[in-house]
């Protein structure tokens, strides 16, 4: 039996010779295509753009709903962390590597295996020659996956310092969490713009103090749009003028002891 599979073998030794190289070079070209960070790069990319749309007014739960799911224990961990920067508490998470169509790769070891084993009940050199070519094929596969892997992980790392980097412009260290959701109520600025008319009456320098009371107490800390900071700047100006104006009167009116 042994020497018919020996004879069929030596027989189709170009065509086995064949399809064994195009399996290892099929086997490479998968691995090389399929990388384990795209899905994460994807979305930190994702999360970048997003960021730098919230920076002018858009809400930031599509940024957490980017989140890879390698990172949302450290993003809850970041939020209930007062006093720190995002770089000081997301670290780069590291996707172990893993080899596709490893029992491809397996199944051309053993034939490596057995080609040798041949050699050695036959002493046919070309036995031999294909069991010593098939191994060094399967050794240069997996240092070249292995290159690629290296690679693509020090792309993804940029792109996660990258990604770091927007995270602490836009959240800083004292994000206001409770109110990151809260929408304003038109209603509520149109009361505070109104009461801004009882300020303009002060002549003291707690003025901003007292804006800032106001604004807290009517909940107008939450996410303004932009034609809502737009009303609340002019109207804010506005005040700040006129009380400077009163400030710079009454110096001018009050006796010299």
């Amino acid at each position: 039996m042994s020497q018919i599979v020996i004879d069929f073998i030596i027989q189709n030794t170009t065509k086995i010779a064949t399809a064994l190289f195009g399996a290892v070079a099929f086997a490479t070209l998968v691995n090389v295509v399929v990388n384990p960070y795209y899905s994460q790069s994807k979305k930190l990319k994702k999360g970048i753009v997003l960021l730098k749309k919230c920076a002018f007014g858009q809400s930031v739960f599509r940024f957490v709903e980017s989140l890879p799911k390698q990172y949302l224990n450290q993003w809850k961990c970041f939020t209930k962390t007062p006093n720190v920067y995002p770089s000081e508490i997301f670290e780069f998470a590291t996707k172990k590597p893993k080899v596709v169509l490893s029992w491809l790769y397996f199944c051309l070891g053993i034939s490596a295996v057995g080609m040798a084993s041949m050699f050695f009940v036959d002493q046919n050199s070309d036995f031999l020659l294909l069991a010593l070519s098939l191994t060094v094929c399967l050794c240069l596969s997996q240092n070249f996956v292995k290159a690629i892997r290296q690679r693509e992980r020090k792309k993804m790392e940029k792109i996660f310092d990258k990604w770091l980097c927007h995270m602490d412009a836009f959240f800083g260290k004292d994000f206001d969490f409770e109110n990151m959701g809260k929408k304003i109520d038109d209603k509520d600025l149109n009361d505070v713009i109104e009461s801004f008319d009882l300020l303009k009456k002060s002549t003291d320098t707690a003025t901003l103090e007292k804006i800032a009371k106001l604004l807290q107490s009517k909940g107008l800390n939450g996410q303004r749009t932009v034609a809502q900071q737009q009303r609340l700047n002019l109207a804010l100006n506005q005040l700040m003028v006129q009380s400077q104006e009163k400030i710079e009167k009454t110096s001018k009116t009050k006796p010299i002891e």
